[in-house]
């Protein structure tokens, strides 16, 4: 397995570190890449093989050859990285349960994963929310109107997200 590193993703790395959010930097990499980890154990265990994992500015992405996958595998493929996810949000809340101590050392990965988890899961394609999205379309939908209906659904999701960004840190006080 291959791990190729976007020149982008060494700049926000340095960034990170010379601003004091190196250590928020690290457990987002090692979030992302347990996430592609759920997909790539998944696609090994379908009998798919991956070749690489892309580390970009923005996330990670798992190669696959998944040539002739049925759209119920795809969407099982899809789920894979965010379970890994809900397991380890999971799995922190249970160590903050019998620990409550750990909170201050575990809560960055609580929350990092969390929104790994919830991002994922948004209908805009190529996340997994939108592979999912594609496939159940793909039942109802002709390739061609599937395609316009996932542009339309990133758009979307994209000026939702803009809004909510913006909105977010205005005082309305």
């Amino acid at each position: 397995m291959k791990i190729k590193v976007h020149p982008l993703f060494l700049f926000v790395g340095l960034l990170s570190a010379l601003f004091g959010g190196l250590p928020q930097f690290v457990i987002c990499v090692l979030t992302a890449l347990l996430h592609e980890c759920g997909h790539i154990f998944c696609a090994a265990r379908m009998g798919f093989e991956c070749s690489k994992i892309s580390l970009m500015p923005y996330g990670a992405a798992a190669t696959c050859d998944i040539d002739g996958i049925s759209p119920a595998d795809e969407v099982r493929l899809a789920l894979a990285g965010p379970l890994v996810n809900l397991l380890l949000c999971v799995a922190v809340a249970g160590l903050w349960w019998f620990y409550p101590i750990t909170y201050a050392y575990t809560d960055a990965v609580f929350y990092s994963s969390a929104a790994m988890l919830g991002l994922n899961l948004l209908p805009a394609y190529p996340l997994d929310g939108g592979r999912i999205a594609r496939c159940a379309l793909s039942k109802f939908l002709k390739p061609k109107t599937v395609n316009i209906t996932l542009r339309a659904v990133n758009i979307a999701v994209i000026i939702a997200l803009v809004l909510i960004f913006f909105l977010a840190y205005q005082s309305y006080s």
